[in-house]
């Protein structure tokens, strides 16, 4: 009986970032062009039914169905213990959750005027993408639904890729900072978002670091699900109450203060980390330096020639992106 792999190493981990790009574009065109036929048949306009919620909210769930295919075949192929990576079944810390909820908010909050500062620079020369989801969050049935398909879903798929497997790999195979920043960037990267880059960069490498000290994939997508929840909860009750939170940029000062805000948020943030540090240090005191792998020349190589092709291709793929939203094709 062939013995399973143990761990996994930065080659690795930048294979899974590539096929985390490519595996959700053959998806999306599969589906695309299921749904021109779709269209014929019933005789309905192309862009009408693509612009149907439920049309949208599967094309979502697939692209998250596609992070979980990538991670759940990569393991199987390569015999990965599942358990010991994630170590999902680990002792919970009421501390930690206690932790990860207020860095949810402090980075929601803190960094939401910050977005929109970027994305109204970003306007004023032409570039305005929309962010609305397909559900109009005016309801609980279509806000309970948005947190299933835009919370849920994504926070579980994306986590046990990116954090589970991607910097995992990263992890076993580079110093603690170096991998908590290359993950952030990968992270980054695949979200292709030009006004939301600063936050998924610093979100990114927050949630590599939670996963770093607790050592369990739960907490990272608790985190990345009150990410996503909190700014759904918080669309949904300024529209229901026709209050707009959002910042008006008519002098100066509006467009300082989210930055001071931001700046402070992330130094909360950092404190809370060191206390989430503290709370969990029996379960990274005992990682030595030397148990990072140490790559043969023949290995370096390898790891040069998959890193230079993945985050290649993600960077175009962010730049193709990014001027398709600025052109109205995307």
């Amino acid at each position: 009986m062939e013995e399973k792999r143990t761990s996994i190493n930065a080659v690795d981990s930048f294979k899974c970032f590539l096929f985390s790009l490519i595996i959700p574009i053959l998806f999306s065109a599969i589906y695309s062009f299921l749904v021109l036929v779709l269209s014929i048949i019933f005789k309905i306009d192309y862009e009408v039914f693509t612009e149907h919620w439920l049309v949208k909210g599967f094309m979502w769930i697939l692209n998250s169905l596609a992070f979980l295919s990538v991670y759940l075949y990569y393991v199987k192929k390569m015999k990965v213990d599942f358990n010991k990576e994630i170590n999902i079944k680990s002792n919970y810390n009421i501390a930690s959750i206690a932790i990860v909820i207020g860095l949810a908010l402090i980075l929601t909050f803190g960094f939401t005027n910050f977005i929109n500062l970027t994305t109204h620079l970003f306007s004023l020369i032409g570039f305005n993408p929309s962010g609305d989801l397909p559900l109009k969050l005016n309801n609980v049935p279509n806000m309970l639904i948005s947190m299933v398909l835009w919370a849920v879903v994504p926070a579980i798929c994306e986590e046990l890729l990116y954090r589970g497997l991607i910097f995992n790999g990263l992890k076993n195979s580079f110093k603690a900072p170096y991998a908590i920043l290359i993950g952030g960037a990968l992270f980054m990267l695949m979200h292709g978002s030009l006004q939301q880059t600063i936050y998924q960069f610093i979100l990114g490498c927050v949630i590599c670091t939670v996963y770093y000290y607790t050592k369990n994939i739960f907490y990272p997508i608790l985190l990345h699900f009150l990410n996503n929840a909190i700014a759904i909860l918080t669309t949904y009750l300024q529209n229901v109450t026709n209050i707009d939170i959002n910042v008006a940029f008519t002098n100066a000062w509006s467009y300082i203060w989210p930055i001071l805000l931001m700046i402070v948020s992330s130094a909360c943030a950092v404190g809370l980390i060191y206390v989430l540090k503290l709370s969990n240090k029996n379960k990274y005191q005992h990682i030595d330096e030397t148990e990072h792998q140490v790559f043969t020349k023949e290995e370096k190589i390898n790891l040069n020639i998959w890193w230079i092709i993945s985050v290649v291709f993600g960077v175009l793929l962010w730049i193709v992106n990014t001027v398709g939203y600025w052109i109205g094709l995307a």
